[in-house]
This record gives structure tokens, C-alpha cells and sequence, in this order.
């Protein structure tokens, strides 16, 4: 909430409110009974963007108060009240298993006894074993390659090499074969 410090609210009608940035010159429009704000970020999360927050403090609310309902611990205890089964691919969807929910232990969860006999969790249907096994780290032979291995997409930049005796591209002045020029003393007439 340190971060809403640098706004100027001011009240435009009802719920609207205008947010100037002192930082940025940006101005935003934040509707506490919709709980919107042009930034999006308050729809986008569900929970009030620096602008709201600050409007939020400035009309003397909470700010605890305009966050959505399913950050509350009340809803988190809902959505894991019954437990998350995880994915698994050996077991066909109509044999999940159920958990009773009289038993109260989470630790323990009790399967019905229909299907306790028939979940074989350990291998699927053809009785193969599906471990997964750690990658291979042995180093191949050889030396390591020094540079990187680029991408199609990825040019690599050529450098034109040029001739600093005769000017011409393609080689160098070790690999002219253009015959040396003498530049000796100008002969006297």
C-alpha cells in the first residue's frame, strides 16, 4: 500500500473516482461499486490495484473489504475440503476412487470398500511398470563444442574480409596474390 502514496484522488461522482499519478501524469477512473479501475488490474486479479486502494483509503474504507470472496480463508477451506485426487492415467475415470466423508483424518482417507479391490495404482491395464527414470547424464565423446548452438532463425553475422594490399574481397593481405608493389626511393630523372 506504500505504493499508492504518489496518486491525487479525487471524487468525480457516486463511486467514480479520478486517480492522477504524480509519477507517470496518468490519469485513471476507478468505480469502487463495480470495482473496476482503466488500468484492469482490479478485474484482471480481483484484488485492488494501487489506484483502488488508494481511491479505497481516500473514501475511508477497508481495503480488506473489496477483495473478491475466494481470497477469504473461509472459501479456501471449501475448495480443499473434499480433497484434490491427482491425475493419473493408469486408472479408468469411472473406477476413481471415493473418499468417505465421515472420516474426519486427513491423513488417512478412507476408500470405499467397492473399490478398494479394484484400484491398482502401482501398474496400469497391460501390467507394465511406468517409473520414470532419472535422464542420462553421461558426457558424450568427444570435446565439447565452444560455441553455441544457434537457432535456424538465428543469422550469424558475416564479416566481409577485405584485401588491405590490392582492395579486393574474399581474401586477406597474407593470402594476396596480387604481385607486391615496390615503393622505394622515386628514381632521379
Amino acid at each position: 500500500m506504500d505504493n499508492s502514496r504518489g496518486y491525487l484522488v479525487h471524487h468525480a461522482l457516486d463511486a467514480i473516482y479520478e486517480v492522477h499519478s504524480r509519477q507517470t501524469g496518468k490519469d485513471y477512473v476507478v468505480n469502487l461499486v463495480k470495482r473496476t479501475c482503466t488500468c484492469f488490474g482490479f478485474q484482471a486479479t480481483g484484488l485492488p490495484c494501487f489506484h483502488a486502494a488508494r481511491t479505497i483509503i481516500f473514501a475511508k474504507g477497508n481495503v480488506n473489504d473489496y477483495v473478491d470472496k475466494w481470497f477469504t480463508v473461509v472459501e479456501y477451506c471449501k475448495t480443499y475440503k473434499n480433497g484434490i485426487l491427482p491425475p493419473t492415467a493408469a486408472l479408468d475415470v469411472d473406477a476413481l476412487p471415493v473418499f468417505n466423508m465421515e472420516s474426519e483424518d486427513i491423513n488417512s482417507p478412507a476408500l470405499s470398500p467397492a473399490l478398494e479391490s479394484d484400484v491398482d495404482i502401482r501398474y496400469d491395464s497391460d501390467g507394465n511398470n511406468d517409473t520414470m527414470l532419472p535422464p542420462d547424464t553421461r558426457r558424450p565423446a568427444g570435446r565439447p563444442k565452444k560455441r553455441r548452438i544457434r537457432h535456424q532463425v538465428e543469422e550469424e553475422r558475416q564479416k566481409i574480409m577485405r584485401c588491405s594490399r590490392c582492395g579486393e574481397e574474399d581474401h586477406n593481405r597474407r593470402t594476396c596474390k596480387e604481385p607486391v608493389k615496390y615503393q622505394g626511393r622515386p628514381e632521379s630523372a
